[in-house]
């Protein structure tokens, strides 16, 4: 089973967007954009699909009842969706 780096994309995250509640108030548990985070993480690697389908997805959802998404969530999606990109090209850029 392949790992997920949650525990470096956090970092990087906290690190590049810092305004990202990703834990709650006890500094432990996962606060909503840090559930989003994770949600994202696991979904691209069990559904196989890739940031970029993900943020064009939300790019298109309205800010409605409709989706389970309010507008926070949606703008907090697109964050985490950048920064992981973001991520994925610092891992390539890295001399092995």
């Amino acid at each position: 089973m392949k790992t997920l780096p949650i525990g470096d994309f956090v970092f990087f995250c906290q690190t590049n967007q810092p305004q990202l509640k990703l834990y709650d108030a006890d500094n432990h548990h996962p606060g909503p954009d840090g559930a989003l985070l994770y949600a994202c993480l696991v979904a691209r690697e069990i559904a196989g699909f890739t940031i970029t389908d993900l943020q064009k997805d939300l790019g298109r959802l309205p800010n409605s009842k409709e989706t389970n998404f309010t507008g926070d969530e949606t703008n907090s999606l697109q964050v985490i969706c950048k920064l992981l990109i973001d991520y994925e090209r610092n891992l390539k850029a890295r001399p092995q």
